[in-house]
């Protein structure tokens, strides 16, 4: 969907399954997705690598 007036689009949903609209989103640079656990633990990681790892998720089919 996309707001007249900002011009922005989102999805319909706050949630989707379908990682191919995502992985568009992500490629385009309009998203980024990244590994929660990777920055909420006590270890925290750092953005970039956080980043790479829900890459790699969003890239399996299966996890998604």
């Amino acid at each position: 969907m996309r707001s007249p007036a900002s011009g922005y689009e989102w999805f319909a949903d706050c949630a989707t399954d379908d990682a191919a609209r995502v992985r568009k989103r992500v490629d385009l640079g309009e998203m980024c997705v990244f590994e929660i656990a990777m920055i909420a633990s006590d270890q925290r990681a750092e953005f970039a690598r956080a980043v790479e790892a829900g890459q790699r998720l969003l890239k399996d089919n299966d996890s998604f």
